[in-house]
């Protein structure tokens, strides 16, 4: 086990890893299970995403079944068992030397604390460490947040205050 402080301008949040699982004072963040894929839905709904309840269980059944090649799904759980933010990835090699993480969907509820949406870059970046990518992309157009009153400009500096830089369609860190 070990502990990382993380700082910056408006947000302090002390982590936790141990056995895979990152974790605050509030949430965990684990791969979301299939038994999970319904009760993730009404999240999708309130922040926004363009899915049916057809479409997201085939959708994440897809990533599941697909895991072994690097496709996944995080969610931030609370204590009690909600699930206040999840996101999408695969993991794809852009060239020999070069792995990288590829965020389609990042989807959050933080109407209590500030605290889910960076526990969640945290871990997708942990995730991009674990599988030795050199970069995480996040597509900006499948950013959907609900933190009180938000808007896509406040959702990408909160991505911009963990370093990472606006090109095209997406948001992108490289690890050093």
């Amino acid at each position: 086990m070990y502990l990382n402080a993380l700082k910056n301008s408006s947000v302090h949040i002390l982590l936790t890893v141990e056995g895979g699982v990152m974790s605050n004072e509030f949430y965990s963040v684990v791969d979301l299970s299939p038994a999970q894929f319904r009760q993730a839905y009404p999240l999708l709904q309130v922040s926004g995403a363009d899915f049916t309840l057809d479409q997201w269980l085939e959708y994440a059944k897809g990533l599941h079944e697909r895991r072994d090649k690097g496709t996944g799904i995080l969610s931030a759980v609370s204590e009690d068992g909600y699930i206040h933010a999840l996101a999408t990835y695969e993991l794809w090699a852009r060239c020999a030397d070069a792995r990288v993480i590829e965020v389609e969907y990042f989807c959050y509820l933080d109407l209590l604390n500030q605290s889910v949406g960076p526990l969640l870059i945290r871990a997708l970046e942990e995730r991009g460490h674990i599988h030795d990518c050199s970069e995480v992309r996040v597509r900006t157009s499948q950013i959907l947040g609900t933190s009180g009153p938000t808007s896509s400009p406040t959702v990408t500096a909160m991505f911009q205050r963990f370093g990472y830089a606006p090109e095209s369609d997406h948001l992108k860190k490289r690890f050093g």
